[in-house]
């Protein structure tokens, strides 16, 4: 079914067929004998289960990756953590990483540190400064940590 897909609606429908583990495994082995159309490719990567290893194995392309950001699909928690807002949203998902994606939690931890060491450090000023902009700030969680450390 995905191979036949000639059309992005095809697509979809085919992808939608895949959703356990082994069907991605088949999946993979299925592009590397003989790549899969366009189409199937950007239906399956734009996915958030699509497997990281097989979304890099479709390769790149200047189209093809502005779908995958446009679906929002990023590269990590560390590209997440800095680079995505509103801030608020962010902090409130990373607040769940040790339970809901433990393994991947420090990563997002590890790319906050030296930012929030930087500009906030043990400045209580700077804390209560970043607790009052938190509700309304609309940057990203980078830009709140830098702006609260200014401010103070």
């Amino acid at each position: 079914a995905l191979r036949e897909s000639d059309s992005m609606a095809a697509a979809r429908e085919a992808a939608s067929m895949v959703y356990r583990r082994e069907h991605w495994q088949t999946v993979a082995e299925a592009d590397r004998e003989n790549s899969l159309p366009g189409y199937v490719r950007w239906a399956l990567a734009v996915r958030p289960d699509c497997p990281p290893s097989l979304r890099a194995q479709f390769g790149t392309h200047r189209k093809f990756d502005f779908r995958v950001r446009q679906a929002g699909i990023l590269d990590g928690p560390a590209g997440y953590a800095l680079d995505h807002g509103p801030a608020l949203d962010v902090l409130k998902v990373l607040s769940l990483g040790h339970a809901m994606f433990p393994r991947r939690a420090a990563e997002a931890e590890d790319a906050l540190r030296p930012l929030v060491r930087d500009h906030l450090g043990d400045r209580e000023e700077a804390w209560a400064v970043l607790a009052q902009l938190l509700d309304s700030f609309h940057g990203t969680t980078g830009e709140l940590v830098m702006t609260a450390g200014a401010v103070a």
